[in-house]
């Protein structure tokens, strides 16, 4: 009988090397399955659907239908809900989009007031001379968003209604002294 072997003819693992490895398994197999969320997630999601509707369609089958008939059925009663709900939140979806964009001036000038307010007020007492800095950050906010986004933050992007009126808004001098604006 060797001692290695357990007399089984296999090498047997201690219970720590057993869960050290078990371990090790489990972090791959989940590391996997995170990496890889975004492919696996229609999968599950058909999985399961097929799980909840299975019963369906065996008492659609008990009733005379054949289980590709059923299986159409069912599909079709599926297509059937899904446009009766688009058509009941298309209406709604638009005239909630409406009103934020109509919103978006009473929140841009919310923000300034709050930048002028509150934000411009600490900048003044903790960090002296913030404002020669606006120009830069605003133009490296330009810069990350042209870079990341396409023309997201540039000067015709859509977004620059959030990065010019701010920048518009707080005085300071420019390069060659000039009238105190950020331009």
């Amino acid at each position: 009988m060797d001692g290695k072997t357990g007399g089984r003819g296999v090498m047997s693992l201690s219970v720590r090397q057993q869960a050290t490895w078990w371990g090790v398994g489990a972090v791959v197999f989940f590391g996997c399955l995170w990496l890889l969320r975004d492919t696996l997630l229609p999968f599950v999601v058909g999985c399961a659907l097929a799980y909840l509707l299975d019963p369906l369609a065996d008492r659609l089958e008990r009733a005379g239908l054949s289980r590709i008939l059923a299986t159409i059925v069912i599909a079709l009663v599926a297509l059937l809900m899904l446009v009766i709900a688009a058509l009941l939140l298309v209406p709604l979806l638009t005239q909630q989009l409406v009103g934020f964009v109509q919103f978006i001036p009473t929140l841009v000038e919310n923000v300034q007031t709050f930048v002028n307010e509150t934000i411009r007020p600490l900048l003044n007492q903790y960090i002296p001379g913030w404002e020669k800095y606006v120009p830069v950050i605003v133009s490296a906010i330009g810069t990350i968003g042209t870079a990341t986004s396409g023309q997201a933050v540039d000067r015709d992007g859509p977004l620059r209604f959030l990065a010019q009126p701010l920048a518009e808004s707080w005085p300071c001098a420019d390069s060659e002294g000039g009238n105190g604006t950020a331009r």
